[in-house]
């Protein structure tokens, strides 16, 4: 069998393995079971349960190899990259890696406050834009 997935960093969780390879094997060969199984503790544990999760799957189930695309900023392929599974879980993470610094970013110096004005509806926008800050200095979210 050979699994194939994108790698990339998962929304809602982070580790040495996220959205990838060792995921796929977890929730796709794993099925609902599976699943349900890796989100029973939420999503807390989750970065510990995927690779041990993954390792109980690949003792069961013949995978040969993992096929992993990663992306660029622009959600184009920019790797392509064939694991054998016994190397899966130690190449995983420096293609994480790879992913996460290929993602699209803000290219500005650290800042405390970024307003996003949509031109169209500026004057909503910019009433908008000012209650939220104030909003946010008056809970101390700044």
């Amino acid at each position: 069998m050979i699994v194939i997935n994108r790698i990339k960093p998962h929304t809602a969780f982070r580790g040495p393995v996220e959205s990838g390879l060792m995921k796929m094997i977890t929730m796709g060969l794993g099925k609902q079971k599976g699943a349900e199984a890796a989100h029973a503790y939420s999503f807390k544990y989750m970065a510990e349960h995927v690779p041990e999760m993954a390792k109980m799957v690949m003792n069961r189930v013949p995978i040969v190899l993992g096929l992993g695309s990663i992306e660029n900023a622009y959600d184009r392929p920019a790797k392509i990259v064939a694991v054998p599974a016994e190397k899966l879980e130690e190449a995983e993470p420096p293609l994480l890696a790879e992913a996460k610094s290929l993602m699209p970013r803000i290219l500005f110096d650290p800042i405390d406050v970024l307003v996003v004005v949509d031109t169209v509806k500026l004057p909503m926008c910019l009433e908008t834009a000012e209650l939220a800050v104030k909003a946010a200095i008056k809970t101390s979210y700044i």
